[in-house]
């Protein structure tokens, strides 16, 4: 088991990587060196293949990624695994409560131009019509 520091100093280091590897998980538990090396690739196109390949050892070596006993298939680590999805989520879930803020400020808007419309009211309607902030 590595040193909190060490994982932390790893897992800041190569973040982008393990960003990307943390959505395969959902369909594979354990995964082959060609696809982190494809990975890193997406993540950090001007790397070439050797530095790739450096960059999955340095990751393997920090233990972010484990090598799996008969054969050469990856895993990410599961604490690491655990961590990196819950951050994501909270994030995720962060951006679902802004765009539900906006959905409500539009129905609100929507609602108060319906009301100005059925009253026949050009102040109602105009206010409305105004760009709130919420919906920017």
């Amino acid at each position: 088991m590595p040193s909190p520091r060490s994982l932390t100093l790893a897992l800041y280091t190569h973040w982008d990587v393990i960003e990307s590897l943390v959505p395969l998980t959902r369909d594979f538990p354990a995964f082959d060196p060609d696809q982190a090396l494809v990975s890193i690739g997406r993540v950090c196109p001007n790397l070439d293949l050797a530095q790739r390949e450096d960059t999955l050892r340095q990751m393997v070596n920090a233990d972010l990624l484990r090598m799996l006993p008969r054969g050469n298939a990856l895993e990410l680590h599961p604490q690491v695994l655990e961590f990196v999805r819950g951050l994501t989520r909270e994030h995720e879930l962060g951006l679902s409560q802004v765009l539900r803020a906006r959905v409500d400020a539009i129905k609100g808007a929507t609602a108060q131009l319906a009301d100005a419309l059925a009253h026949n009211q050009a102040d109602g309607m105009r206010g409305a019509a105004i760009i709130n902030p919420a919906i920017k």
